[in-house]
């Protein structure tokens, strides 16, 4: 039945992402990322102290390495897209997504759609796109991946940038619990107080002019998890968000931003890149 099926393709997309993550144990690098916020940089970090500062430290910093996705793989994470099953990824992100693919006009944009993936280990979200009718994905990350699917394809973000006036642009950009990342150096990353703002601002250059960015990041009492990652409140999610029109909000409740814990939700927010004649203010 349809159950055992969902299963099975969970299990097959489990499977690989347990002996990817064995791998890359083994591939730990010797120079660990900062355990504490580097006092020359502690002003840009907590804006002069006012942003609470909570411990969480990990060392995801890998050399590069290369990941193939077998095509029998990749064809089991669209069955579960189809059946609108949350992948292994952020599951409590898809619902979300599937809101908006559903009910607020999504799969229309995403017919025939070039899509672009920032920073993937796994590609759930390549699979659910080509799954919604995107023509193709290309996905821009710090690490090979090879797949076995013709439709999509990786590049390594120097690469991009590399590629100078020659850089594609895409449709559509999806960036789910990624940017909140930047700039914290747990993958191996330089460290950067406004790494989250500059990832926001090299999107516009990404994305075509007047198309879509399918954003989620950690939303509730603004904070900066060390070194794992940022939670956005009010006012550094205004400041995230300030140069895009939202288009749709999924899961910003009320109380959200005097939510207080480690893991906050994520809310969804579909972006237009077009500059809004009035930033939203949270």
């Amino acid at each position: 039945g349809g159950s055992q099926n969902n299963d099975n393709c969970t299990h097959t997309v489990v499977q690989q992402l347990l002996q990817q993550y064995e791998r890359l144990n083994d591939l730990r690098v010797a120079t660990s990322p900062p355990r504490k916020v580097p006092a020359e940089l502690w002003a840009d970090f907590t804006e002069n102290g006012h942003t609470m500062v909570l411990d969480w430290y990990r060392d995801d910093s890998y050399p590069s390495y290369y990941t193939t996705w077998p095509r029998a793989h990749l064809r089991a994470m669209q069955y579960l897209a189809s059946s609108r099953q949350p992948g292994v990824n952020y599951p409590k992100v898809d619902p979300y997504i599937y809101e908006y693919l559903d009910t607020l006009g999504g799969s229309d944009a995403f017919q025939h759609a070039s899509v672009v993936i920032m920073g993937s280990a796994v590609p759930w979200y390549e699979a659910l796109a080509l799954e919604f009718g995107a023509a193709q994905t290309m996905t821009i990350e710090y690490n090979r991946v090879y797949y076995g699917d013709p439709r999509m394809k990786s590049m390594l973000s120097s690469e991009y940038w590399a590629l100078s006036s020659n850089r594609p642009r895409y449709d559509i950009g999806m960036s789910i619990s990624s940017f909140e990342h930047d700039g914290l150096g747990r993958y191996g990353d330089p460290v950067n107080a406004f790494g989250d703002f500059e990832a926001m601002t090299e999107m516009e250059s990404i994305i075509t002019e007047g198309g879509l960015l399918v954003l989620a990041v950690p939303v509730g009492a603004e904070a900066l998890v060390w070194n794992v990652h940022r939670i956005y409140g009010r006012k550094r999610l205004g400041r995230l968000l300030q140069r895009w029109t939202i288009l749709h909000q999924l899961g910003l409740y009320d109380g959200i931003f005097e939510q207080r814990t480690y893991v906050p939700s994520q809310p969804v927010f579909v972006l237009q890149n077009t500059r809004p004649d009035i930033p939203r203010v949270f």
